[in-house]
């Protein structure tokens, strides 16, 4: 069974990435390290954003498999990749089919995102009030077969479902949850229609704490953020 990223078989979809990851590099060839990210930006738009549109001060990022006789390896997290956020805590976390995590919302911690098993559905809202994309919503699909991160700072609502099968994926955030959790742990229903994420349909499956949240509407009039 080839390993995730790895594939015998080259799609039409995979033959489109290459194509365009390889005009892509001619195209910053000896160009200033900034314009990569821009470059990332770009081709994820097409490959991972289901719905909505990208959003403020959200950092996502294709990871390069390494593959060869003895398997693969792939970088998770660089530093130099100048993203928003400084991990002081890092987790694994396994889920069943039709899981929802969320929705939740921090206003003090990064967060990084990446799924290294299964698929993943990963909707953003923006709640904050100095931002250019506020109220606006990003829905990712995310592959562990064509791996990649997501990073994004404080006062962005945000859940993840995995509705496609069991999925493993990889968490971190910049404030240990012993520190945020007994204040900065906030939520909202996860398919309020106010968010407007067009979420596939399937049967979830929520926490109690998640299916006791209150409404987008509801969690505005708690939140501290300007109007």
């Amino acid at each position: 069974m080839p390993w995730p990223g790895c594939t015998g078989k080259v799609s039409p979809r995979l033959k489109w990435e290459i194509n365009a990851d390889v005009s892509w590099k001619r195209y910053f060839q000896k160009k200033p390290l900034h314009r990569q990210k821009r470059k990332w930006d770009i081709m994820n738009a097409y490959v991972h954003l289901k719905s909505g549109r990208e959003l403020h001060g959200v950092f996502h990022i294709s990871l390069q498999v390494h593959c060869d006789a003895r398997g693969a390896f792939t970088e998770y997290f660089k530093s130099s990749w100048g993203s928003c956020i400084a991990p002081e805590q890092w987790a694994i976390v396994h889920s069943e089919n039709a899981v929802v995590r969320g929705a939740h919302l921090h206003l003090r911690h990064d967060e990084y995102f990446s799924i290294v098993q299964g698929v993943a559905y990963v909707g953003l809202y923006d709640l904050r009030s100095d931002s250019p994309t506020r109220d606006c919503h990003a829905l990712y699909r995310l592959d562990a077969k064509s791996p990649s991160a997501l990073i994004f700072p404080p006062g962005i609502v945000h859940a993840w479902c995995f509705p496609e099968g069991p999925a493993v994926h990889l968490q971190a955030v910049s404030e240990e949850y012993e520190s945020y959790g007994p204040d900065d742990n906030h939520g909202c229903i996860w398919n309020d229609p106010d968010l407007g994420i067009q979420w596939p349909e399937f049967a979830p499956i929520v926490s109690e704490r998640a299916a006791g949240f209150p409404t987008l509407a509801e969690l505005r009039k708690k939140i501290p953020f300007k109007k």
